[in-house]
């Protein structure tokens, strides 16, 4: 064996790059958090958000682009951003305006070196904020699964019933359910007939 110790050695040299690789991460997670927050964000507010964020209100084509969630799933298109492929990222398609019909912002084209930076932020695998607003509310407008779920509690959903109606202290009131019904709302409400 003219190499006894060579396993030990390779393992060492492993385990050292796996560590070294291990503290990288935090450091390229921030990198990117950074390059977001002071190169994308103020870029997709001056051009995007109007039409593609929950502050303003607006949800157009099903795309939200306040958060990573939003562009991560796309919208009514598909994928809007798909991490290290540009190719694949319709977000750089349209500021590209590849196609007229899909080209975004509608009215005008981006400065290059906007588009450009889209592009240098997808390669580096679309890093976003720290703090992701996640799924609100306003982002699952239109969410066919949600929709449904809310509406199984919804009573217009709930199977029909017979209710007792209330008895009414005026006799005349109870010659009908449906009266019954009215005097009762009548008298919660301290109105007379």
């Amino acid at each position: 064996m003219p190499f006894p110790r060579l396993p030990h050695l390779i393992t060492t040299a492993c385990l050292t790059l796996m560590a070294g690789s291990i503290h990288a991460l935090p450091s390229q997670k921030q990198n990117g958090t950074v390059f977001f927050e002071s190169k994308i964000r103020p870029l997709l507010i001056e051009h995007c958000y109007q039409c593609h964020s929950e502050q303003e209100g607006e949800q157009k084509g099903g795309l939200l682009l306040d958060r990573p969630s939003g562009w991560l799933e796309g919208g009514d298109m598909g994928k809007a951003v798909v991490p290290g492929n540009l190719g694949g990222s319709l977000l750089i398609h349209a500021v590209r305006r590849e196609d007229e019909d899909t080209a975004m912002p509608p009215k005008e084209p981006l400065p290059d070196h906007a588009v450009a930076l889209l592009e240098q932020w997808v390669k580096m695998g679309a890093p976003g904020p720290a703090d992701d607003m996640g799924e609100t509310e306003f982002s699952q407008l239109g969410d066919q699964e949600v929709i449904f779920e809310k509406a199984a509690d919804h009573w217009s959903f709930q199977p029909v019933q017979k209710p007792t109606p209330p008895k009414a202290s005026d006799p005349a009131w109870n010659q009908n359910p449906i009266d019954q019904f009215v005097f009762a709302k009548l008298q919660e409400n301290g109105l007379k007939p």
